[in-house]
Parts: structure tokens; C-alpha cells; sequence
């Protein structure tokens, strides 16, 4: 659900929700939501009947990362999610919600690319991920025809490329779960002194850095989490109808 008016995005909000015959009340932290609607027997529901969370959002903060952590926080206390931004936005935001919900593509074959999560990608024996990319990090299922690489087997692959160039392979999303090292062009992690050291595929110490800044400077660059629907969500299909949007003119 799409609506157009002006006004401040919390009060704007608001407001539509008191139209709708909804109870609001506002914690006293100012978050958490900043608003939460409860419905009456006058309401005329969003999305269901469960009390409704206000979720501002200034036009920067429209991106995956915060929508989705921030629907996963209403729907996992069992309330729908009434998303109000800049009516500039909208279409931004129904990109990540819907179309499909929580994903940045889909083929017809079902093969999923995937939005970049705020986590590293954590390995089995310590440490993080790394890479030194040559554009920006997308996960993406593929299959394994499609794959350049010499382990590769039957059946889809879910890859990692900088631009079209594969980094990085793994056999399934739920191999994310703290992968072995060596799937990877190298991996860090803090020693003793507090220093970072990177190491190669193969366990070679290679560099070292004061910390994840200076890492970037020598060019490399932690591997994101992808933001995967069944890893964020215990049950997507109901996150994909737990929200609305509001889209607030200037």
C-alpha cells in the first residue's frame, strides 16, 4: 500500500494510523518504535490485524539493511511494519520489500541474488573473510555450468563476484555457517599484539594492518554477509506480508 501527503514522516505516520481507528501510543525511549498502533474495533487494518510499528525513514536510510532489520524486529514481536519515507523513495524501498521480497533479483529458474548484509562473513577456524575486489561484492546463485571453477559439481553454487568476476564459491547458503578458509582469497583476524594479519587461501601469513581501515588502504576489503530470506526471517512469506508503505511529499 502506497499513500501520498505531507508533513514531518514520524507525525505524518501518525496520523494515518489515528485515521485508521488505531490506538498510537509512543514509548517513552522514542524508539522501539518510536510509535506503535494498536488496532480497535473501529480500525480499518494495513496489512492485518496485528498492532502496527510507525518506521520512519529519512531517504538515506532507505536500504536493504535497515528495512529488512527493521521488519524483522516488528514481525518477530508479531506487529506489521508501516514503513513512512519520502515519497521519492517508495519505489526504492518496494524494490527491496517485494518483487521479489528481500532479494535484489530472481531468475526464472529460481536462482537468487542476494543484497549485502552489514555482518562479515565469519570462518571455521577464526577470523574473517577477505578479498581484495576489483567492484562491488555480489552474492548470487548460480549454476554450476556457469561456474569457472575446477571443483565444481552438478546441481547450483552460490558465488561471490566483484563486478563478473568470481571470488569466491560455496556450495549452498546454508554453507555461510563459518566456511572453511580457504573458499576464500585470503582471510584476517586480530593477533595478540592487536595488530590484523592476513593470510592467503593456503594459510600464509601475507600482511598485516593496524585495523580494518588501514586494510582497505592495502586494497582489501572484508566479504559481507548476504542478506539471505530464510537466514534473516523464520518464516519469509509472512515478512513479505507484514509491511506498508507511506510515502510522505515534501
Amino acid at each position: 500500500m502506497t499513500l501520498g501527503d505531507g508533513g514531518d514522516l514520524l507525525e505524518r505516520g501518525v496520523r494515518a494510523c489515528e485515521e485508521r481507528g488505531y490506538a498510537v501510543t509512543r514509548p517513552e525511549n522514542g524508539r522501539d518504535p518510536p510509535a506503535l498502533a494498536e488496532p480497535t474495533h473501529e480500525t480499518t487494518a494495513f496489512a492485518s490485524d496485528r498492532p502496527v510499528a510507525v518506521e520512519p525513514l529519512a531517504a538515506t536510510e532507505v536500504t536493504p539493511t535497515t528495512i529488512v532489520s527493521r521488519l524483522w524486529d516488528d514481525v518477530d514481536r508479531d506487529r506489521e511494519a508501516l514503513f513512512v519515507l519520502p515519497a521519492d523513495s517508495v519505489s526504492k524501498a518496494r524494490a527491496v520489500l517485494s518483487d521479489p521480497p528481500f532479494l535484489a533479483g530472481r531468475t526464472p529458474a529460481g536462482e537468487r541474488t542476494f543484497y549485502s548484509g552489514p555482518d562479515r562473513v565469519p570462518l571455521a577456524d577464526g577470523g574473517f573473510a577477505l578479498a581484495r575486489p576489483a567492484g562491488e561484492y555480489r552474492w548470487a546463485e548460480e549454476s554450476a555450468s556457469e561456474v569457472e571453477r575446477s571443483d565444481r559439481a552438478e546441481g547450483t553454487r552460490l558465488v561471490l563476484r566483484a563486478s563478473n568476476d568470481p571470488i569466491a564459491v560455496l556450495p549452498e547458503t546454508a554453507a555461510l555457517d563459518c566456511p572453511p578458509a580457504d573458499r576464500f582469497p585470503f582471510s584476517y583476524a586480530r593477533g595478540g599484539e592487536g595488530r590484523i594479519r592476513v593470510r592467503s587461501a593456503a594459510g600464509d601469513p601475507i600482511h598485516s594492518a593496524d585495523g580494518v581501515h588501514a586494510l582497505g588502504d592495502a586494497g582489501f576489503k572484508p566479504v559481507p554477509m548476504p542478506l539471505v530470506p530464510e537466514h534473516v526471517f523464520e518464516d519469509p512469506a509472512r515478512a513479505a506480508r507484514s509491511w506498508s508503505i507511506l510515502g510522505v511529499e515534501n
